[in-house]
């Protein structure tokens, strides 16, 4: 026997996670994150002044809001983040 084809278009591929770029205004420090780290409120479509999210250097610990980061749609977007922020300039 020999499957020809598979018809699975029932099953649904995820969406892509959501990814953020995002400057630290206490400390500078650049740095991406994905959606599943930031803290989200419990709510149906929840502003981006209500989730916030952790600085990642440990001497700093800064929260800040949704607001002051960018969403990184595409990897191109991401790319041109990574770029412009990058310390090899």
């Amino acid at each position: 026997m020999r499957i020809l084809a598979v018809h699975n278009d029932h099953i649904k591929k995820p969406d892509p996670e959501r990814k953020y770029g995002c400057v630290c205004n206490k400390c500078g420090t650049v740095f991406i994150f994905a959606r599943s780290e930031a803290c989200i409120p419990r709510c149906i479509n929840p502003k981006p002044s209500q989730c916030t999210v952790r600085c990642p250097n440990s001497s700093c610990q800064n929260v800040m809001t949704f607001d002051l980061c960018k969403e990184l749609k595409t990897l191109t977007d991401e790319n041109d983040f990574c770029d412009f922020y990058a310390d090899d300039k």
